[in-house]
C-alpha cells in the first residue's frame, strides 16, 4: 500500500502514515533521520499489533518530496542550515490546507511567495479526520521567513508582506462545515413550525404533514453529520501561545 507520512517521532521511533482515509502506525527502525512529513511511502501489514484499531505496519520503500522544484526552502526545523534569517513572522502561521498533501503545500507555497518568503521553518503536516463523513483533510502550516545565504538570497529591498488583519482563528474549511450546520438548524426552525401551523389548520393532510417534517428531518440530519468541506485554501493562522 502507499500512502503520505504525515509525522515522525524519532524519540518513540513511530511515524504515522495517512492513506485510504485512514491512519497507520510504523515502527521505525534505521534511517529515520531522513524521513519527513509529506513523502510518500510504500507500507505493508505486519502480525504486530499496536494496542490499537490499526494493526502497526512497515515501511518497505521511500519516496522523498521533492521540496527543491518550489524554489523555496521548507523546512521542519527553526532554521536552515547554511543560512542567517534576515526576517521571520513567528506570531503567524502560514497554512495551506486540501484533500491531500500536494494540494494542501502547492496552497502553502503560493501563499508563502506572495508573502515575499524564500523559506518555510517549522513546516508540520496534519490531518484532521472529518466527523462521520470518513474522509480527512491535510493541511500544511508553517512559518514564514527571509533567509540568506548559499543557496537561497534575498532580494533586495524586500521584505515579509504580511496582513496580519486577515489574520483567522480557524480553518475556513473547519468553519464552512459549522456554517453549514447552523444553516440547517436555522432552516428547520422555520420550515418545521411552518408545516405544523398548515397540518393544524388542515390545509395540510396530517399523514402528508409529518411525512414532509420527518423528510426534512431525515435531509437536515444527513446533510449535517456527512457534510465535509476540503476545498484547497491558504489562510493566515494566529500563532497559539
Amino acid at each position: 500500500m502507499q500512502g503520505v507520512l504525515i509525522s515522525v517521532d524519532l524519540n518513540l521511533k513511530h511515524a504515522v502514515i495517512a492513506c485510504d482515509n485512514k491512519l497507520y502506525t510504523a515502527k521505525l527502525s534505521e534511517n529515520v533521520a531522513s524521513l519527513q512529513p509529506g513523502d510518500l511511502v510504500e507500507f505493508s501489514a505486519t502480525d504486530e499489533t499496536d494496542g490499537e484499531k490499526n494493526k502497526t505496519v512497515k515501511i518497505d520503500s521511500v519516496t522523498h518530496t521533492d521540496y527543491k522544484k518550489y524554489g523555496i526552502a521548507i523546512v521542519s526545523a527553526s532554521s536552515v542550515d547554511g543560512h542567517e534569517i534576515i526576517d521571520s513572522k513567528l506570531n503567524v502561521k502560514l497554512c495551506g490546507e486540501g484533500p491531500d498533501a500536494k494540494s494542501a503545500l502547492d496552497s502553502l507555497v503560493e501563499l508563502a511567495k506572495k508573502s515575499n518568503a524564500n523559506a518555510l521553518v517549522n513546516t508540520e503536516l496534519t490531518v484532521k479526520a472529518l466527523r462521520f463523513s470518513g474522509k480527512h483533510l491535510f493541511c500544511y502550516k508553517a512559518n514564514a521567513a527571509i533567509i540568506e545565504g548559499a543557496e537561497y538570497h534575498q532580494q533586495p529591498g524586500i521584505k515579509l508582506d504580511i496582513n496580519e488583519k486577515v489574520v483567522r482563528r480557524n480553518s475556513p474549511n473547519e468553519a464552512m462545515i459549522r456554517y453549514i450546520r447552523v444553516l440547517l438548524i436555522s432552516v428547520l426552525l422555520i420550515i418545521l413550525p411552518c408545516l405544523l401551523s398548515l397540518q393544524q389548520q388542515g390545509t395540510l393532510p396530517t399523514p402528508l404533514g409529518s411525512i414532509a417534517c420527518g423528510i426534512a428531518l431525515g435531509l437536515s440530519l444527513f446533510t449535517g453529520l456527512f457534510y465535509s468541506s476540503r476545498k484547497q485554501v491558504a489562510y493566515l493562522l494566529r500563532q497559539k501561545r
